[in-house]
């Protein structure tokens, strides 16, 4: 696997894809790890401002078929998917209502 690696990083357009795989998955780690410290904090602002549920909205997908235009002017179909998550409503001691 190292001499893989040692051979793709000589070739420049590996390289390049080489980097770019290590691009994604450092912004991968990093979204999950934000991801994480937000339910951290999340979780410790519910207990300490007695936070609770009293509404929750299930999310959807909408797909969507129609006609469209194309740059060079030929009629073509469209496919568009809209997707929201589940909502939670939290009520907390400070009078707020908080959407997770």
């Amino acid at each position: 696997m190292l001499t893989a690696i040692k051979e793709m990083w000589h070739d420049e357009c590996e390289r390049k894809i080489l980097v770019m795989i290590i691009i994604i998955i450092a912004a991968f780690g990093a979204s999950v790890y934000a991801m994480y410290r937000d339910a951290q904090q999340w979780a410790l602002f519910a207990a300490e401002h007695d936070c609770k549920v009293i509404h929750r909205v299930k999310g959807d997908t909408i797909v969507g078929t129609g006609i469209g235009v194309t740059t060079s002017g030929t009629v073509g179909t469209v496919t568009t998917i809209t997707a929201t998550p589940d909502k939670t409503a939290y009520v907390c001691d400070d009078g707020v209502t908080y959407w997770r």
